[in-house]
């Protein structure tokens, strides 16, 4: 607890300093100290997870350092916190499960509500009470604060039907009390349900369904009459999603996909009528910023840093005076009261690992309260600098250059670090794995190549079909941009990658020859066809998440034969470079199995590999003493293949 409280900063101040030599690889694995912070609606109190050698915490703290409760909830994965009016705290975990004859093996998410009163948390959907519904206790989407019948309760989404088939179950609508658990049948869905738009009087407003097996995707909104039919049309992959409400609450908020622009737009919904609005809002927004009633105040947008437009003029100049506190940083509102009189925001970037701020708008004071990674002195956070450069076929592939603090950006060791999805993105903000490779003397370097998110529809576009052929020159030709201005020794460059970057490592040295001295590949794919066929077995082959695969990949079904030349399993010949491949043994995401083949098929052609298995592990790396595993391996790893000191011979 003592770490903890150093970590709150604004409580018990610490000075930056600056220090002779890198931080000890274990504070940029180890997972953050202090996490999901939230702002209560008063402004007095912060809810927060703290993580110690995988023991999570969640402390409710006020904002004059009095500490109201602390749960000690052990190994258990926190996700996300929320607060749900002025007494509870929700608390969303996740465990690598599944349910007999209903789920296959996934992470099944569950919500803790804590009475920050009285210190009592009990778990949401822990008996149902009246109907003759059956239902799991695990949580689809967010849970809604509201009332009902005048009395504080959530609104929770969860699997029901009481069956023995998924297919034959629906999503519905549960009302829980906050401080027994016990939930009540509140809203009936379908099998075709997605999800529900509730606002805070618990009232299901608006739903949508997708019929996967005939790729239709349907609207409704409720009048007094039941449910009317708003919206329906064909969608093959991408379809509308219900975002939230209007900032008036007499729409909801739509995202729709506007082929044309190649965007995605908000569009209100009216809910007395049904009709669809024009777009509303900056045409490149990403995301929208919402009060706690779900109701939109602005929207986000995200190219080098997230940047915020509001509706309000009082709350757009409130923001400058935040972004003009940390100019060229990474800031998210994390939250703010519902007055706008005080902000929590999170900082990343140059000088900053994560650092939580409230500021109030009244004073105008900015108070840092924590900092995620409070063994990293700021002298030791690496310059990222925004590049872009051209593919071999002209296109601009833009990216970020990390580099290491104290070198001169000369004929530098590099790893190139390409990001997973593949349509994600990185950005220029504190990346744990970037930087702790950067500490070690690499410049590291994270194409946005095409295909990645962010840069519109096109440049996704770009993509399909490229999976192992200009996605993967997308980086080599950053390789090449890189030493043509002397920054990098095109002859010292690994390739670590996780998830879709990943198979891109693997891919970099057996696709490609001559250009990467060594891999890491985290939880990648290495055998196409069977990933594609795993899909199949959880989802089908109709399904939509098959047909995404199958878009990216560039063919028309999933047993493709193409598919087995773009599998680095299938091209072990040739390039001697050594790989190592970690991988958790809970992976839901990527099979296990993708990289104990890999391993087999290696070995049984003598290339150099080495592999690191993570027990109780999931895809995304979320147990700290396995992250610390994983990035000790894979920092030894390269030091050992590609020393950042002294050029290695060739």
């Amino acid at each position: 607890m003592k770490r903890v409280l150093a970590a709150l900063t604004g409580m018990l101040l610490l000075a930056y300093g600056s220090v002779s030599s890198a931080a000890p690889i274990e504070a940029y694995a180890h997972l953050p100290l202090v996490t999901d912070m939230r702002l209560s609606d008063d402004g007095t109190t912060v809810a927060y997870v703290s993580t110690q050698r995988d023991a999570a915490r969640i402390a409710v703290v006020q904002l004059d350092g009095t500490v109201l409760q602390q749960v000690d909830l052990g190994n258990t994965k926190v996700r996300v916190l929320d607060w749900a009016g002025p007494d509870h705290v929700l608390i969303y975990t996740s465990t690598t499960s599944g349910i007999q004859d209903l789920f296959m093996v996934g992470e099944m998410w569950q919500v803790v509500s804590l009475n920050i009163r009285t210190g009592n948390a009990v778990q949401l959907i822990n008996r149902v009470h009246g109907g003759m519904t059956s239902y799991t206790n695990v949580i689809f989407g967010a849970v809604v604060y509201g009332h009902h019948d005048g009395e504080p309760m959530a609104f929770a989404m969860t699997y029901a039907g009481g069956v023995r088939s998924m297919q034959e179950g629906r999503i519905d609508i549960v009302r829980v009390d906050l401080d027994t658990g016990v939930a009540e049948p509140h809203q009936m869905g379908s099998k075709d349900t997605e999800g529900f738009l509730i606002d805070s009087s618990g009232v299901a407003v608006a739903t949508t369904e997708y019929d996967d097996d005939h790729r239709q995707w349907t609207l409704r909104v409720r009048d007094g009459n039941g449910w009317r039919t708003a919206m329906t049309q064909s969608a093959e992959i991408e379809r509308p999603e219900l975002e939230g409400f209007s900032a008036d609450g007499n729409s909801a908020i739509l995202a729709m996909w506007n082929e044309d622009l190649q965007v995605w737009l908000y569009h209100p919904v009216s809910l007395a009528t049904g009709q669809v609005g024009d777009a509303v809002g900056p045409e490149a927004s990403t995301g929208l910023v919402q009060d706690h009633q779900q109701r939109t105040i602005g929207y986000a947008r995200t190219e080098n840093f997230t940047t915020y437009s509001f509706n309000d003029p009082a709350q757009a100049a409130t923001w400058r005076r935040v972004v003009d506190t940390f100019p060229n940083r990474e800031i998210n509102l994390i939250n703010a009261t519902p007055d706008f009189a005080k902000l929590l925001v999170y900082v990343e970037g140059t000088g900053y690992a994560g650092n939580y701020f409230v500021f109030d708008t009244a004073t105008g004071r900015m108070r840092q309260i924590a900092r995620a990674y409070p063994d990293i002195p700021s002298a030791d956070i690496a310059e990222v600098r925004a590049i872009t450069y051209k593919a071999a076929d002209g296109l601009d592939i833009p990216a970020y250059l990390t580099l290491p603090v104290g070198r001169d950006p000369t004929s530098l060791p590099l790893v190139v670090l390409p990001h997973g999805g593949p349509q994600s993105r990185d950005w220029a903000r504190f990346d744990w794995i970037a930087q702790g490779i950067a500490s070690r003397g690499y410049a590291v370097l994270q194409p946005n190549f095409r295909g990645s998110s962010g840069y519109g529809g096109r440049f996704v576009d770009a993509g399909h079909g490229e999976w192992g052929r200009k996605m993967q020159t997308d980086l080599s030709d950053g390789v090449a941009y890189l030493a043509g201005r002397g920054i990098v020794d095109p002859q010292r460059v690994c390739i670590v990658g996780a998830s879709y970057g990943g198979y891109a490592a693997l891919a970099g040295v057996t696709l490609q020859h001559g250009i990467y001295r060594c891999a890491v590949d985290m939880e990648g794919i290495s055998d196409i066809p069977a990933f594609l066929s795993w899909r199949v077995g959880r989802s089908g082959e109709r399904s939509s998440s098959v047909r995404y695969w199958a878009r990216f990949l560039g063919v028309d079904r999933y047993d493709d034969p193409s598919l087995r030349g773009l599998s680095p399993i299938n091209a072990i010949g040739g390039d001697a470079a050594p790989i190592l491949i970690i991988h958790g043994r809970d992976d839901t995401v990527v099979p296990f199995a993708q990289s104990s083949s890999m391993l087999r098929a290696l070995q049984n052609a003598h290339r150099p590999v080495e592999m690191v298995e993570l027990q109780q592990e999931d895809h995304w790396l979320s147990r700290d003493a396995t992250r610390l595993q994983a990035l000790r391996a894979t920092v030894a790893f390269l030091e050992q293949h590609n020393p950042p000191g002294a050029a290695p011979p060739h």
